[in-house]
């Protein structure tokens, strides 16, 4: 991954930035004060953070948070295809059920035409990742490590080598927002992803049986499989992704017709009144740091800062 230079990442707008407007809730999670114990900085006490389930976040650029989902209180859906896991972002792969009989050659072509329909219906369809916490048991030394903010890999990954920003999201109040935008437009699912050794490969949903298949009616057969198997579809992927513990919401536009075909396959999705903090990684500008806690607390939320010190994660204030 080739590093960004300093003055190349984004840049806190002017005095003529139009912020979204803090809005007080009565049920957000508590923000504790700063608490000085003993290191480099002011690090924030272990309560609510060292939750695993309080909290879920969503690790993307500098500029796209602060040019776009901040101002905004959206966050973008992607298309299926634009996933970075190469057994996503290309056509799926499938295993015929039985043997063929009669004509193979008709068959062999109505075998190819599910395939690139599965694809066109998957592709059809808009994702958004979200990261959970790690809520499995275990020693206190280990609790930050399972918090959905301090996944080391996922902030050189998703948030530009640690310069760019994890938003922090109180998890119920997301979660709601969500689920109450989405069915305004249209279809969706969502849920934890499933981790497996072969992932879709070793899926029922790769398991094609002609017999449930029609050329007259290729696109509504191949609708009820997606829709059967769309934990397979959606929720399925190899083990190497495991770290993530990544949440997904899957939304298709309420009517598909051949013009809304001709749109652009994304959405942008409230998230209410649910962010907490703005965290920006250990090399995100110094400069930078006064616009960016301008906007942040223009959206309702505290800036914070992500630093690695004493062999553990920790967030500080951004000063």
């Amino acid at each position: 991954m080739c590093a960004v230079a300093a003055q190349d990442r984004w840049k806190p707008p002017g005095s003529g930035f139009h912020h979204r407007a803090a809005i007080a809730h009565q049920g957000r999670a508590q923000r504790p004060a700063s608490l000085n114990v003993g290191h480099a900085c002011d690090v924030e006490p272990v309560t609510d953070l060292l939750d695993p389930d309080v909290f879920m976040c969503h690790y993307t650029r500098a500029g796209t948070a602060f040019t776009h989902i901040l101002p905004t209180g959206k966050l973008l859906m992607n298309p299926y295809s634009d996933m970075r896991d190469p057994f996503e972002n290309k056509k799926p792969a499938f295993r015929s059920g039985g043997a063929w009989g009669g004509d193979a050659e008709a068959q062999g072509r109505l075998f190819l035409a599910v395939q690139r329909e599965v694809a066109r219906s998957r592709d059809a369809q808009c994702l958004l990742s979200l990261t959970k916490g790690d809520a499995r048991q275990g020693s206190d030394a280990e609790r930050p490590f399972r918090c959905p903010w301090s996944r080391a890999r996922m902030w050189e990954q998703y948030a530009e080598d640690h310069a760019g920003v994890c938003l922090v999201f109180d998890r119920g109040e997301l979660l709601d927002a969500l689920r109450r935008d989405l069915a305004r437009k249209g279809a969706y699912w969502e849920g934890p992803v499933i981790y497996t050794v072969a992932g879709f490969a070793d899926s029922e949903a790769g398991v094609i049986m002609l017999e449930h298949f029609n050329e007259q009616s290729l696109e509504d057969d191949v609708g009820r499989h997606v829709t059967k198997y769309h934990e397979d579809f959606f929720f399925l992927k190899t083990e190497d992704w495991a770290t993530e513990f990544e949440y997904r919401f899957v939304w298709q536009r309420a009517e598909e017709t051949p013009l809304a075909r001709l749109l652009p396959s994304t959405n942008r999705v409230r998230y209410g009144e649910a962010l907490r903090w703005v965290v920006v990684g250990e090399r995100f500008p110094d400069w930078q740091i006064p616009g960016a806690r301008e906007i942040a607390q223009g959206a309702g939320a505290e800036l914070r800062r992500m630093i690695w010190e004493d062999s553990r994660p920790f967030i500080t204030k951004a000063l």
